[in-house]
């Protein structure tokens, strides 16, 4: 067991939420199709008391267990409930897997997740986080912090963990991130202020990063009133602005002229429809210059799910 556990932690590092569980999965499946016997023996044996050097792994997995569930931003009442979940969702999986219920030969075919976000789905549900009143008290106010280029090409490299950490020194309560792109869902005693969490990034970490910040009633309103909502959600992005843009700005931009692409401005955000994706989008790179304001963009996805992850 604690040689599974060494090959999750190896495996989860630097990763966090779904990314960290899809690690661990997968690092589990492989262990034991590699030592099936070995695997049935750690689960099938009595822990006979705190001496019993099974005890120890089972406690040092129990702790990794917890580290990947750290981006969930699971209430610590509820963890240990948490654990068991992903523990009996992937020990049945497994157990299946290995009598070929499946039938599928040579293993999951690559690709497929829907184990995993059958996972993770519970796992991000409301019934495992902490209510919003359990750590909004008077001042206390639910936000967003997008933190911009980062992790990207091997450069400007933050491991998500040491985010965290960071966000919880500087005073931040419940601090979550989602992906690795620089999400951090947390709450603070009034509004955070961007120039703040730069400079503190800049010091810990020795880059250089915009941060714009988001609350919660922001978000939720920018979910509400998206005007593509008849679109397929991969085509839809939300550019975020550190300020908001000079109308005047605004509308001398010609969105005609990058058709199909569709630009709807916001208040602090950008809606932006790109038929083609983000990678051939020409739109994006053309709006920071014209506006004179920092844009962050996310897809809808990583919108809708960070809006979910503040209301939680």
């Amino acid at each position: 067991m604690a040689e599974m556990g060494e090959a999750i932690r190896d495996a989860a590092v630097g990763k966090a939420g779904s990314e960290a569980l899809t690690a661990l999965a997968k690092t589990t499946e492989g262990y034991v199709a590699s030592h099936p016997r070995r695997y049935s023996s750690t689960i099938s044996n009595e822990i006979t008391g705190p001496e019993d050097p099974l005890f120890h792994s089972s406690t040092r997995m129990n702790g990794t267990d917890g580290a990947v569930l750290v981006g969930y931003g699971i209430a610590e009442s509820q963890m240990v409930h948490a654990i068991r979940t992903i523990r009996c969702s992937l020990h049945g999986y497994i157990a299946l897997q290995s009598a070929n219920a499946f039938q599928w030969g040579g293993g999951r075919p690559r690709g497929d997740s829907r184990m995993d976000d059958g996972i993770d789905r519970p796992l991000d549900a409301k019934r495992y986080r902490r209510n919003r009143h359990e750590v909004e008290g008077a001042g206390m106010i639910r936000q967003v912090a997008l933190l911009r280029g980062i992790n990207v090409g091997g450069k400007n490299t933050v491991p998500m963990a040491a985010l965290r950490d960071l966000f919880v020194s500087l005073g931040h309560d419940d601090v979550a991130t989602l992906l690795q792109s620089g999400n951090v869902v947390f709450t603070g005693s009034g509004h955070a202020v961007p120039g703040d969490l730069e400079a503190a990034i800049s010091e810990q970490f020795a880059i250089t990063c915009r941060v714009i910040v988001v609350s919660r009633d922001e978000l939720e309103q920018v979910v509400a009133d998206n005007p593509f909502a008849e679109y397929q959600p991969t085509t839809v992005h939300v550019g975020f602005v550190g300020a908001p843009p000079d109308q005047q700005s605004v509308t001398t931009i010609d969105a005609g002229s990058f058709a199909p692409e569709e630009l709807v401005p916001g208040d602090r955000h950008l809606y932006l429809h790109l038929p083609g994706g983000m990678g051939r989008a020409r739109m994006p790179s053309q709006l920071e210059r014209r506006l004179g304001v920092p844009i962050t963009f996310r897809n809808w996805t990583t919108v809708t799910r960070l809006a979910d992850r503040a209301c939680g």
